[in-house]
């Protein structure tokens, strides 16, 4: 093997000899710099910039590490990183090993790991906080998901609960940076980091949320939803019904009979089993959603977890088109006007909001939980489809028009 000082010019020009199906030509400006061409598919020369090196007392004498191709890289770039491999290795590191542990690392994202922290979770939470923390991680951290779990840093949890508090309120931004947290640190606990970066991240001050959505801004977002995509039938379903986000968000076409969806303890927050008749308003969206697995939104492992981005194009598209932004809104504000109104206009007796709602509360705690197991199937039904009619009409403008009035109140 012969060295020469190796230039754009005859990296481009050396040729194979013939019969030869490989030929490493040494650079002589930096050591085990070399330029290896290999008889292509086509007969042409592939032309390579690799780094070659010896190791002493392995099977594999001459690791060859790739560099880059002769017309994808610049010959000075390349002559580059050849030195810095020189330096590495001058300074006792292999390079052979670093390389493949990179590789390992890389492919080490909070994705890939997450299956395996919830399953040691599952049998140690019970149902309804291990239902919590797969929803936070996989819904809710979904902008983390794709980095490898060592590059994620404080900044990145941070901007995640400033944009979760935006959306969803502080409560959900603190309690998913506890399950963060959590992760994280079982992480290190596992080797995969040698600190967690949720420590010394801010925890926000909590207060209840009041916010009512108005009748004329329920029918302003109803009608800037669109029809794209899964989030406008998530939220039209979500007035409709007055159910939790996670409920129809990860909904499963197996939890649907006819017109009524039937879910398990493991899906409901109390922990009991809720039944959601469905008004033929809400029936009309779910007819309309393709089947294309069983869960009925989304792509990943709990359903939609588009949340943030698709509500931030609302806001943008309803300030765009009215001149003016709808004042600030998570999606559990759509369930506490649900409450509201169904109250306020007389609908239906608190106790059947409180079961439309799936909550164990008042005419359920203590005592009378214990003698009083009715689910009010009949009374919900009604319920639903007077609320499902108000609405409507809301939506409408007017009973029976199809011209909306969306004006501000005075």
């Amino acid at each position: 093997m012969h060295k020469v000082r190796l230039t754009q010019a005859n990296a481009r020009a050396f040729e194979l000899p013939a019969g030869k199906a490989e030929v490493l030509i040494a650079d002589s400006e930096v050591p085990n710099f070399k330029l290896r061409l290999r008889r292509g598919t086509n007969g042409q020369p592939q032309r390579t910039y690799i780094f070659q090196y010896s190791r002493s007392g392995k099977s594999n004498k001459s690791p060859k590490i790739k560099i880059g191709d002769v017309s994808a890289i610049d010959l000075n770039e390349a002559r580059g990183i050849a030195r810095r491999y020189y330096a590495q290795l001058a300074g006792g590191q292999d390079l052979v090993t670093e390389k493949a542990t990179a590789r390992i690392k890389q492919a080490e994202t909070f994705e890939a790991i997450l299956p395996r922290y919830l399953n040691f979770q599952r049998s140690r939470l019970r149902t309804r906080s291990f239902n919590e923390t797969e929803r936070h991680l996989a819904v809710h951290a979904q902008p983390l998901h794709a980095l490898p779990i060592e590059k994620i840093m404080r900044r990145d949890i941070a901007t995640l609960k400033a944009a979760i508090a935006e959306s969803s309120g502080r409560v959900t931004s603190n309690r998913l940076r506890s399950s963060l947290s959590g992760f994280l640190g079982w992480c290190v606990q596992e080797g995969l980091l040698d600190s967690n970066p949720v420590l010394n991240t801010t925890i926000e001050k909590e207060a209840p949320r009041t916010r009512v959505l108005a009748p004329w801004e329920l029918a302003l977002i109803w009608n800037y939803l669109g029809e794209e995509g899964d989030y406008p039938a998530i939220i039209r379903l979500l007035m409709i019904l007055g159910a939790r986000a996670s409920e129809i968000g990860g909904l499963k076409f197996s939890e649907i009979h006819g017109d009524v969806i039937e879910l398990a303890p493991a899906r409901v927050k109390t922990d009991k089993a809720h039944l959601i008749p469905l008004p033929p308003a809400a029936c009309d969206i779910i007819e309309r959603l393709p089947r294309r697995r069983d869960l009925v939104f989304g792509t990943g492992i709990a359903g939609y977890n588009g949340w943030h981005k698709a509500k931030a194009q609302l806001g943008q598209r309803i300030a765009r088109s009215t001149g003016q932004a709808l004042a600030p809104w998570v999606v559990h504000d759509l369930r506490r006007s649900f409450s509201t109104h169904l109250n306020e206009l007389g609908i239906a007796p608190p106790h059947i909001v409180e079961a439309l709602l799936g909550h164990v509360s008042g005419y359920r705690a203590g005592v009378a939980g214990t003698y009083n197991h009715a689910v009010y199937r009949h009374e919900k039904r009604q319920a639903l489809e007077r609320w499902a009619d108000t609405l409507m009409a809301w939506i409408a403008g007017k009973p029976g028009s199809n011209v909306v009035t969306l004006q501000r109140p005075a």
